[in-house]
């Protein structure tokens, strides 16, 4: 039969100084140590520095989130996926048939003669 075991997936993350120093301020006065050994925090990836940001601790929870969510997580970033296309997605949409229909209005009108109001 199956057996369970919790695994400890720390690991160190690349994040600016101001935010390591604040979530360390938070993590060792937080109330919720005296219920959890560490306490969660929530952090948000930047694509435009390439760093982690410090959200905060996790109130709400005392266990992190499984390995699934997080490999879930991160195959979303690396599809790069808007809100704007998941809402589409969502509602059932033809996202992509929209999308190209917008760059093909968007190249007309960057390939209409100067002169041409039309």
């Amino acid at each position: 039969e199956g057996a369970t075991a919790d695994v400890d997936c720390a690991m160190r993350i690349p994040m600016d100084a101001v935010d390591v120093r604040r979530m360390l301020a938070d993590v060792t006065q937080h109330p919720v140590l005296e219920v959890v050994r560490r306490p969660v925090v929530e952090v948000a990836y930047v694509r435009e520095t390439g760093l982690w940001s410090y959200r905060g601790v996790r109130d709400d929870k005392t266990d992190p989130n499984y390995i699934n969510t997080v490999l879930g997580a991160f195959s979303e970033l690396a599809e790069g996926v808007t809100e704007e296309e998941l809402e589409a997605r969502l509602r059932g949409l033809d996202f992509d048939g929209h999308m190209d229909a917008a760059r093909a209005d968007a190249l007309r009108k960057v390939r209409r003669p100067p002169n041409d109001s039309a």
